[in-house]
């Protein structure tokens, strides 16, 4: 979960815990990770574990020890609250290779209903959309996110392994796909074989995950706006502790933006004021 879904979270996990007290719930994400101790503590017991840092692997093997929680509780990448109340957080793993991780089976998502309306992008057409990630982690260090410190430094998935996931989208009837990588622009050659690759397997895409600013050029924008692009974002955020206003070379190509309007492709941004 993310910080603004704290709250939220924190009620659903009591709700369920009190209608079935057996039914074991786990937390985890960017937010659980950084702040372990108040998610557990504002949720009085109801949030039996969290995932410290990447949760592939632990949360496999956390439902691979149930029922018995205090086998969980020894796992690493684990956190929880002791008797007295005290935190409790084992080791975290060691980042996770990417490659061994399975590919996303359209078959796990037949039972929602199509066509689907996206809602957290742009457009209402109705279409067959998944939200995807084909990298994580960032080379960024900005004071206001977690992601590095969460994932680490920028790691993709292979081209082959991109191809066989786009495949297997695109025979189950997908059409447009929602990016949510955090670090699309630092390696410029990966990012320009993704876009190669949604062609070659005609699938449009929108990026929710936010695109920095400073590092688009002339090229980016051109394969972008031919690439059956429909949204970007494009965050404008100061990037370190002194910062006030968006760095020069954020001012600089500010321009890009109106060729990105100008050729179709909606382009939305926020600032993040305060760390």
């Amino acid at each position: 979960l993310a910080s603004c879904m704290h709250q939220s979270f924190v009620t659903l996990a009591r709700r369920i815990k009190a209608q079935n007290p057996a039914i074991p719930i786990v937390a985890g994400g960017q937010h659980a990770t950084a702040m372990s101790f108040e998610l557990l503590r504002d949720s009085a017991g109801a949030i039996d574990l969290i995932v410290v840092g990447e949760g592939e692997i632990v949360l496999s093997e956390i439902v691979s020890s149930l029922p018995d929680f205090s086998a969980a509780k020894k796992l690493d990448g684990v956190a929880y609250l002791d008797v007295d109340g005290n935190l409790v957080k084992n080791k975290r793993r060691n980042w996770v290779d990417l490659s061994t991780l399975a590919l996303l089976d359209p078959r796990l998502m037949e039972h929602v209903p199509l066509p689907l309306v996206p809602v957290h992008t742009f457009g209402n057409t109705p279409t067959r959309y998944t939200d995807i990630m084909f990298s994580v982690g960032c080379h960024r260090g900005c004071p206001y996110c977690f992601s590095p410190v969460m994932r680490g430094k920028l790691r993709q998935l292979s081209e082959s392994r991109i191809a066989r996931q786009l495949r297997m989208l695109k025979e189950a009837g997908y059409d447009e796909l929602v990016l949510q990588d955090d670090d699309l622009l630092k390696n410029k050659e990966f990012f320009m074989s993704l876009l190669r690759l949604f062609k070659e397997h005609g699938l449009s895409w929108q990026d929710n995950g936010g695109m920095e600013l400073e590092l688009l050029d002339e090229e980016l924008v051109d394969a972008i706006i031919d690439s059956e692009c429909k949204s970007i974002y494009i965050p404008v955020n100061p990037r370190q502790l002194a910062d006030r206003l968006p760095t020069a070379a954020a001012i600089a190509n500010v321009r890009f933006l109106k060729s990105l309007k100008d050729a179709g492709v909606y382009t939305f941004t926020s600032g993040i004021y305060g760390v």
